[in-house]
């Protein structure tokens, strides 16, 4: 499903963060969070969270990961 919204890029932290709002696979509204960061020349840090309110009260989902670059 859509999600909009607009990333930003912190170069002191080498993360790029981007604030969403989505409709779910349940229909409903939902709020969340992307940020991809640079651990090493090999190696990007992922999380998403994502919430159920504006507010950040109610969280729906939560994942994190890792993606290597295959040598």
């Amino acid at each position: 499903y859509p999600q909009r919204g607009t990333a930003s890029y912190n170069a002191a932290d080498k993360c790029w963060q981007m604030n969403y709002k989505s409709v779910g696979l349940d229909g409903t509204t939902s709020y969340g969070e992307y940020c991809m960061c640079v651990a090493d020349a090999d190696t990007l840090n992922w999380s998403m969270t994502e919430w159920a309110d504006r507010l950040h009260m109610a969280k729906k989902a939560e994942m994190t990961g890792k993606y290597k670059r295959k040598k």
